[in-house]
């Protein structure tokens, strides 16, 4: 007998719409003091949309904090756009992470 919930899954994932990664493009640059103010958000407990980092922390007056959560929340304070976490990639050879290092920041 076929289950009744395969068809409704195989609908459910051809009516999905694609990951859309890049709908809100990163600045080609981001200046230190946004880096700075960003965590300084975090460490105070700001609202936002990225998780803890995996593998890679930027490295700050002897504290980590997640790469990518880092620059989604300075980019979002000097382009005002909300980012998420499928809005760019992170990990080595990424541009958030070559954003971080050139302001300065050690990952």
């Amino acid at each position: 007998m076929k289950n009744p919930d395969s068809s409704r899954e195989a609908l459910s994932s051809s009516t999905r719409s694609p990951t859309r990664r890049g709908r809100n493009k990163l600045p080609s640059t981001i200046p230190l003091d946004a880096f700075i103010q960003a965590i300084g958000n975090l460490e105070t407990g700001a609202s936002h949309a990225f998780a803890d980092s995996t593998k890679y922390d930027v490295l700050h007056q002897g504290k980590r904090y997640p790469p990518k959560a880092v620059v989604g929340i300075a980019a979002q304070s000097i382009t005002g756009k909300r980012y998420v976490p499928s809005d760019f990639s992170g990990g080595v050879g990424s541009k958030c992470f070559r954003l971080l290092t050139s302001a300065g920041l050690h990952i």
